[in-house]
């Protein structure tokens, strides 16, 4: 019977399998021979020791990049083994061949781990990756001049470079942390990196040179005109003022720089030529052009002749077509050009004026002719209400209009109510009209020059003659001047006339009539050919105006204006100079005109205005002149 520390009992003869104890010895067994033939023996007692074998768990290391080499003998490599005893490094299975140096593996391949434990042992295979390097090569590519980039992704940059397949990546710096970010257009020159990496995550990286030249930039300024025999020196530092880059300049005839210039320092021909900035193997190539004037030509064409209030722009292209190109126009008013002419694109007067070219140190003057023609100025004389015989129909007498300008000079034609008189001769300036029915009429003449045309209308009424009657009449002339009223009548009666009601007296003309609203009473005292109509009185309104006015700026009678306008805040008033051009349109109660058009003060001299506006549905009309004076 066998016993032991595990407290275990094996019952038998020759019992040989006891049991070891759960962990390592030595321990004590005993043996007893009892029962059978043989004799009771002692006890006998016998040392065993029982070990336990090492385990290894192997954990494959990371693959590495060659030259990295790989350390087998590291505690991660056998995480999780037990029992471990003496570690010892193979290269084969059967442990007969050492690793020279496990601690640094440098080539891929399976090796062998063997832990050894007394007369115990386990062994196991590690897989060593040593992943190959790949070799970028470079060729530095060709220096460009800016603004040209240069593309280091180019094949011909890395070709040679091994590794098949590999990506390259582009860097600012040496350890690939900040990346180039346009490597295909490269502006700035500099060192940048390259690096080329495996699918395995092995890479090498390498410097490639960027040479980008700064090409130099030409300005060129034009050299300003000269005249004959002056030359043009394209040499002078002005012309190129503003270049940048430094180059040498060089002077050609053509753009391919293939002819150069022979006297670039004095040019006395006209054209263009060319100027080259050269910095290495950038350059930059830019036209100068060359004016030498041998005759500066100012040639006027004189402008279209136009009909007042029209004005002529002497500044056109047209007047000085022809001349020399590039030459600085002015405008004048005498032949020295020492007054200027305020208003040459807007001039109003007939003459004679003078128009400058200055190119460079040459000028020429020439005169240029402006005619504003006159508007016909027919005026229709003798028209007033007619008469007409109360018995017969016909008229008392005949009557005769007259446009007080001569036939000869104009061409009219007359309408009565808007139709032609067809009357054989009435297409002159006096029209005859013999037999009319009584009624409403208008009378309008056409008066046409050679280039202007003018119409002007005047009303008028024939009225058959009756018996002798007291009426009033309206006038058609409303205002005077200075507070004196004058009352102008046509006809064929003796009549009196009465201001406001008062007493009726034959003299027209009524003295220091105050400004304000006036009514007149005609009455017919002949009583044998009475055309007066039945009429009603007609309010009169008389304007009291500034005579003159003295816009210098000192404060006192600075600008024109109605001083007072009774009732009638819906005038218009409107300012003419004496050739009738309208220079300003006011209010009866505004600011009034202050002696200026467009801005350009007006001479010293007579203007004309006139007022405008409604009564009893009546157009009014009152003009008179006043002065400027300065």
């Amino acid at each position: 019977t066998w016993s032991g520390p595990n407290g275990y009992f094996a019952v038998g003869q020759n019992q040989t399998g006891v049991p070891a104890p759960t962990g390592i010895g030595p321990y004590v067994y005993s043996c007893v021979v009892t029962g059978g033939v043989l004799p009771a023996l002692a006890p006998a007692t016998t040392t065993v020791v029982v070990t336990t074998p090492p385990v290894i768990s192997v954990n494959n290391p990371a693959a590495v990049c060659f030259p990295s080499t790989v350390d087998i003998t590291l505690p991660a490599i056998i995480p999780g083994s037990t029992n471990l005893g003496t570690m010892t490094y193979w290269t084969n299975a059967t442990a007969t061949t050492p690793l020279a140096t496990p601690t640094a593996v440098a080539m891929s391949g399976t090796y062998y781990i063997k832990s050894t434990s007394g007369t115990c042992f386990d062994i196991k295979p590690v897989t060593v990756t040593i992943n190959p390097k790949p070799v970028i090569v470079i060729t530095n590519p060709e220096g460009v001049c800016s603004p040209s980039t240069v593309d280091i992704t180019a094949a011909t940059v890395t070709a040679g470079s091994t590794n098949v397949g590999a990506t390259f990546t582009y860097w600012t710096n040496s350890t690939a942390t900040t990346p180039l970010s346009a490597p295909n257009a490269v502006a700035t020159p500099g060192t940048y990196y390259i690096q080329t990496t495996t699918a395995a995550g092995c890479s090498d990286i390498k410097p490639v040179m960027v040479t980008v030249t700064q090409s130099p930039v030409l300005f060129i300024s034009n050299p300003s005109p000269v005249c004959n025999p002056n030359t043009v020196n394209l040499t002078a530092a002005v012309i190129t003022e503003g270049s940048t880059g430094g180059g040498v300049l060089s002077y050609w005839t053509d753009i391919l720089a293939t002819v150069p210039l022979g006297n670039p320092s004095a040019i006395s021909i006209s054209g263009t030529y060319y100027i080259k900035s050269t910095s290495g193997i950038c350059f930059d190539i830019k036209p100068v052009v060359v004016v030498v004037n041998s005759v500066l030509n100012l040639i006027i064409t004189n402008p279209t002749q136009v009909c007042f209030p029209g004005t002529v722009d002497t500044t056109l292209p047209a007047v000085t077509s022809g001349s020399t190109a590039g030459g600085t126009l002015s405008y004048w008013s005498d032949t020295l050009a020492t007054i200027p002419l305020l208003n040459a694109t807007a001039i109003a007067i007939s003459g004679t004026y003078f128009i400058k070219s200055v190119l460079g140190p040459c000028q020429n003057i020439k005169p240029v002719v402006v005619i504003i023609n006159a508007l016909p100025n027919p005026l229709i004389t003798g028209i007033n209400n007619i008469c007409v015989d109360f018995n017969t129909n016909t008229l008392i007498s005949g009557t005769t209009l007259n446009s007080g300008i001569p036939a000869a000079n104009h061409t009219f034609e007359w309408f009565l109510n808007g139709s032609t008189i067809a009357i054989a001769g009435q297409v002159g300036a006096t029209l005859n009209i013999n037999t009319i029915t009584p009624g409403n009429y208008t009378v309008r003449v056409t008066n046409t020059t050679t280039t202007c045309v003018s119409n002007i209308s005047e009303p008028f009424v024939v009225i058959q003659s009756g018996p002798p009657a007291n009426e009033s009449y309206t006038l058609t002339n409303a205002f005077t001047e200075n507070q004196i009223l004058t009352v102008a009548v046509s006809g064929f009666g003796t009549y009196e006339y009465s201001l406001d009601g008062g007493t009726y007296q034959s003299s027209p003309i009524f003295d220091h009539v105050t400004i304000g609203i006036h009514s007149v009473e005609i009455r017919d005292v002949k009583g044998d050919k009475s055309c007066l109509p039945n009429a009603t009185i007609i309010n009169i309104e008389t304007i009291d105006y500034p005579h003159y006015f003295t816009p210098n700026g000192d404060g006192f009678n600075d600008t024109w204006n109605i001083a007072r306008l009774i009732n009638q805040p819906n005038a218009k008033i409107y300012i003419f100079d004496r050739y009738g051009k309208l220079l300003k349109q006011i209010a009866p109660t505004g600011a009034g005109w202050d002696g200026t058009f467009n801005g350009e003060p007006q001479l010293s001299t007579d203007y004309w205005f006139s007022v405008e506006y409604l009564e009893q549905n009546v157009s009014k009309v009152f003009k008179a002149n006043f002065s400027l004076k300065r």
